[in-house]
């Protein structure tokens, strides 16, 4: 996976985008995204260009983690919209 898709400005997410790029966001984000598939952590941290020490693992099972999926699906969709 491209390392750019992560740490460039340009390829941030609407989640990013509006709540700011803050380490706990950009893993979290990373999650959502691919939370079909399993990462190591270092294939995590590699992907998102930050040391170990900055490093967490989210519960895809707690609502806020669940509102805040929600929250980018929509927030993509109305990008998708004005798009169009």
């Amino acid at each position: 996976m491209p390392e750019e898709l992560y740490t460039e400005k340009e390829y941030q997410s609407p989640l990013l985008k509006t709540l700011g790029d803050s380490s706990k966001l950009r893993i979290i984000d990373f999650f959502l995204d691919n939370s079909l598939f399993d990462f190591t952590k270092k294939e995590v941290i590699d992907a998102l260009g930050m040391s170990k020490r900055t490093f967490y693992k989210i519960n895809p099972k707690n609502p806020l983690v669940k509102l805040l999926k929600e929250y980018e699906t929509q927030l993509s969709l109305q990008i998708a919209e004005v798009s169009l």
